[in-house]
């Protein structure tokens, strides 16, 4: 009788504990951490990757890990994943840009009371909530397994500008490279300025009642910079580069800006 107790005490005991779930709850404030490292999500906003299918979303966080060890961190791109309703791993993407202005996670070492920060893409359903994950790659192989860090996504209130740019993009191109032939397709994008190309949210910093009227039209992007001086060295460069490659005829410059400009 008493052997049947002692397992049926057993029994109970690992359902319980089953049931007790040791993984440590999602963080719902876009910090989470445990002993050896602070995760921290400083913001994010979509993206679209070269090489990606434009009918899908691409949400790029700016994570942030702060290293509380005593020894260096080793991190790699994959030690940051995102989890779905479902709990369907999502690995994150490599995205490369060639003028390193947009960081991504990658190989990197830490060291002791350091941080670093950089941008982790994945694919997701921009009306989807998902659990970002840390979990390193590499750790001791005498060191004691660790529960993942986890933060809560919601991918819903992150801002998704793509469209925007990308007409602004064409509208770019158009203006500094077509001679202006296509502008009137480019839409969700307003250029108040046609000599002014960076890319520039429009701030209101007028009074609170013209910010709420405004805030229903969405964000509005303008092309900044000197499009006029653009077009100029692009024009310049062109008919100078154009021009050598003629081998018995020499044309003239106007020859030349009249090519350009057809």
């Amino acid at each position: 009788m008493q052997k049947v107790f002692r397992y049926l005490f057993l029994s109970v005991l690992v359902v319980f504990l089953t049931g007790c779930s040791f993984t440590k709850k999602a963080s719902e404030n876009g910090v989470s951490g445990n002993n050896d490292v602070d995760v921290k999500i400083k913001g994010g906003t979509y993206v679209l990757p070269n090489d990606e299918s434009s009918d899908s979303k691409y949400l790029a966080l700016n994570v942030e890990i702060k290293n509380k060890s005593d020894k260096k961190l080793r991190l790699s791109e994959e030690d940051i994943t995102l989890y779905n309703s479902d709990d369907e791993k999502i690995k994150p993407l490599n995205v490369y840009d060639s003028n390193d202005k947009f960081k991504t996670m990658s190989f990197e070492q830490v060291s002791k009371n350091k941080s670093i920060s950089g941008y982790v893409v994945f694919e997701v359903d921009s009306k989807e909530k998902y659990e970002l994950h840390y979990s390193p790659l590499y750790t001791d192989i005498d060191a004691k397994e660790k529960e993942d860090v986890t933060i809560k996504v919601d991918a819903a209130k992150y801002p998704d500008n793509v469209e925007k740019i990308e007409d602004l993009a064409k509208q770019y191109v158009d203006q500094v490279f077509l001679n202006g032939a296509d502008s009137a397709n480019a839409g969700n994008v307003s250029n108040n300025n046609p000599n002014s190309a960076t890319l520039t949210p429009l701030a209101d910093k007028k009074d609170d009642k013209k910010k709420n009227k405004d805030a229903d039209k969405g964000d509005e992007f303008v092309l900044g910079g000197d499009l006029a001086k653009a077009k100029s060295d692009f024009t310049k460069a062109f008919t100078t580069q154009f021009g050598e490659e003629f081998t018995y005829y020499k044309p003239s410059e106007a020859e030349l800006r009249t090519f350009v400009d057809a």
